[in-house]
């Protein structure tokens, strides 16, 4: 008997088609994963510039709002700025100048906090919302140091350690500043005060503790943040700081000296 013969099946190629494998080269999915990764450093810069740059917004708006506070103050007490330590009738020690209520008040409008009732050990009686925003983020960061944010000038300025007067001399000699424009009121610090000898020591670290020698803090791009007793700021670099020296030194006008 005949073997029928079988036929294969016919193949038709359209003119112009290939067959495509399908799936991704090694090489394809490196060059996907290079672009991703330069996205993602680009999008991640981006946000580290916004947030620094909201950062330094809120602290400039809070130091002037300690140099505000500072005014009105003056203006119920005299021509008198708040005192750096207070002191009773009796002469007996208060409360220092970040604990002071009559200073506080005005900033906070809080009552329950005036009172005792503190949910933040920052800059001593100061809550979250006054604080420079680095600093906070630091002392949450490290929860074993307590970052101050600002410092008051404690250079040259006979601010009176006497409540109720009895310092005059001292009283009328804030009254009379020569240049408030160009004499420093507060500025971003590392404690609660800040000294000539504190301008150029601070060094850049996210573990920023309290210190005792007033720093001048240049956190914000490696700028310190201060307010002057007229109500303006300005952004200050060390080198800004030190050409002060050239201008009389811890004797300037910026340190609350008569040059």
């Amino acid at each position: 008997m005949a073997i029928p013969q079988t036929t294969a099946p016919q193949v038709t190629f359209m003119k112009g088609h290939r067959f495509s494998r399908a799936g991704f080269t090694l090489v394809e999915v490196l060059v996907v994963v290079l672009i991703i990764a330069v996205l993602a450093s680009l999008a991640m810069a981006g946000w580290q510039r916004a947030r620094a740059a909201s950062s330094m917004v809120l602290s400039t708006d809070r130091i002037k709002g300690l140099g505000t506070a500072n005014a009105i103050y003056a203006t119920e007490h005299n021509g008198s700025y708040v005192p750096i330590l207070s002191f009773d009738g009796n002469g007996q020690a208060g409360v220092m100048w970040h604990f002071n209520a009559d200073f506080l008040g005005p900033l906070i409008g809080d009552t329950e906090f005036l009172n005792g009732v503190t949910g933040y050990e920052g800059i001593g009686g100061m809550p979250e919302v006054v604080l420079d925003p680095l600093a906070v983020r630091a002392k949450k960061r490290f929860s074993d140091r307590i970052s101050a944010s600002y410092g008051y000038n404690d250079e040259n300025i006979p601010l009176p350690y006497v409540s109720g007067g009895r310092n005059q001399k001292a009283q009328q000699s804030v009254v009379r500043m020569s240049a408030p424009a160009r004499m420093m009121n507060f500025i971003t610090a590392t404690d609660y005060l800040v000294r000539f000898d504190g301008r150029s020591s601070w060094l850049a670290n996210p573990v920023e503790g309290k210190t005792d020698n007033g720093q001048i803090a240049y956190r914000h791009n490696n700028k310190a943040i201060a307010v002057f007793y007229d109500g303006h700021t300005e952004l200050l670099s060390n080198e800004d700081i030190r050409r002060f020296d050239k201008l009389g030194g811890v004797s300037s006008v910026f340190w609350g000296g008569s040059r």
